[in-house]
């Protein structure tokens, strides 16, 4: 009877945590989405020394997010970029979006760019380009995007 127990209290907290991990593994894939955009804002940037302010400066095609699974826009603003979820996405993550802003260090337009993603803060003496409009809860953004 034990076994039986201690074998439902392990279901049960395996089946409340499944929707977590889906909802993690989906952010996970808005991550990977944006990486290629942020290479696209990276290569203005070092062109240009400033940030493109739309989709369109950044060289970034119109797309067609229907058929993507579970992004339905991604929008560069001042050199942010802000990925919103949906489609296929789970119910409660759909309009939820997750920004990447760029930092350089202030005063040398020639340093690396820094991308802060989520509700990451830059350290003291870098210029980040961009508002943050990342709405998602904490809890399902990796560690380096929760601030």
């Amino acid at each position: 009877m034990v076994v039986v127990a201690a074998i439902g209290m392990l279901m049960l907290l395996t089946v409340q945590s499944y929707p977590v991990y889906i909802k993690r593994s989906e952010v996970a894939e808005a991550l990977m989405m944006a990486g290629t955009l942020r290479e696209d804002v990276t290569s203005y940037y070092v062109q240009r020394q400033a940030f493109p302010e739309d989709n369109e400066m950044a060289g970034i095609p119109e797309f067609d997010f229907s058929s993507y699974y579970r992004i339905s826009a991604l929008i560069v603003e001042s050199g942010a970029i802000h990925v919103t979820l949906g489609n296929s996405a789970y119910e409660s993550l759909h309009g939820k979006v997750l920004t990447f802003r760029p930092a350089v260090v202030a005063g040398n337009p020639a340093s690396p760019i820094a991308w802060l993603c989520g509700y990451d803060e830059p350290v003291a003496g870098m210029t980040v380009f961009g508002s943050n409009k990342t709405d998602l809860d904490r809890g399902f953004l990796p560690a380096v995007c929760r601030g």
